[in-house]
């Protein structure tokens, strides 16, 4: 199996800007607060710095809850991308899972049997969603003295809808961005 960028099987974007997420280990009962790397549907990826991490406490398979940077208001609010094509028209059942094939997705019968059903909404005291996942793969940093931990997610609906929101606004951002260095481009080479 190669390892390219064509190979990811769904959309991962980074932040625009540092964002923390916290990390709660069951084994341990220890939370920590890690810099968020990138986030897809299903996966993420997380930095921790050197002296916080550690083999015995952080490897591959270990269990955790991840308390995402995003609220309910994210699904349906400030992150709100969903179509302007009412739902009574026929062409509303082409939505973006269908056309990217992400709907499979939301199939209970894809969940791991020991995983929650996707149905509720955990939230942490500060109105934050919590999704359980589990470490994947873990990279040296050594040039920025960190560890990066790849993580794999198994959102709930509403937690799933805040990070398709997420990363449909930042897909935005980086198509303006683009535009906007390509305009430029254009402009100086016209000069």
């Amino acid at each position: 199996v190669s390892e390219g960028i064509g190979d990811r099987q769904q959309v991962r974007v980074e932040p625009a800007e540092i964002m923390s997420v916290q990390l709660h280990f069951k084994s341990n009962r220890t939370t920590l607060e890690a810099e968020l790397a990138n986030i897809s549907q299903t996966g993420m990826a997380i930095y921790l710095p050197n002296p916080i991490f550690s083999y015995k406490n952080h490897a591959p398979k270990t269990e955790l809850v991840v308390e995402l940077p995003f609220s309910p208001a994210s699904a349906h609010g400030y992150f709100n991308t969903r179509s302007l094509v009412p739902q009574t028209d026929p062409m509303a059942r082409f939505s973006r899972e269908q056309l990217r094939g992400t709907a499979s997705l939301n199939d209970p019968a894809r969940q791991p049997a020991n995983r929650p059903s996707g149905n509720t909404r955990a939230l942490s005291p500060r109105g934050r969603f919590l999704v359980h996942g589990m470490i994947l793969n873990i990279k040296s940093d050594y040039q920025n003295q960190r560890m990066r931990l790849g993580l794999q997610l198994y959102p709930g609906d509403d937690a799933r809808a805040a990070i398709g929101s997420y990363i449909s606004q930042r897909q935005s951002e980086l198509i303006r961005e683009i535009k906007m260095m390509y305009d430029l481009i254009v402009k100086l080479d016209h000069h």
